[in-house]
Order: C-alpha cells, then structure tokens, then sequence
C-alpha cells in the first residue's frame, strides 16, 4: 500500500497491491514526481526512510 501522509498524522491512500517491490516502486515514481522523501512503513513502529538515489540505481 502507498500512503500520501500531510498534517503530521493524516493520509490518503494513493495505491494498494500485495506485493511490496510493486508497492515500493510506485511509491518512488510518485515521490520522484512530487518531489519528497520516501518512508518505508512496512514493519509497524519500525520506519526507514529509502535511500532514493542506492533505490533508483538497483532498478537500472
């Protein structure tokens, strides 16, 4: 699932697929395109923020 998150706790969901690579791709074209960050929530109370730049040349 691919969450927009704005106001500190509120969100839209923007995509939702079960499989994560899918899930985590698109999440990077989106934050590509609205050019902000992008956190990996996957693991309840266990957030990683992606290294973009390690993320864009894995899939190159």
């Amino acid at each position: 699932m691919v969450n927009l998150w704005y106001d500190k706790n509120k969100h839209f969901e923007l995509y939702s697929k079960d499989s994560f690579s899918e899930a985590i791709q698109m999440g990077y074209d989106l934050s590509e395109q609205l050019n902000i960050e992008l956190l990996d929530a996957t693991i309840p109370n266990d957030f990683k923020w992606i290294d973009k730049e390690t993320l864009k040349n894995q899939t190159t």
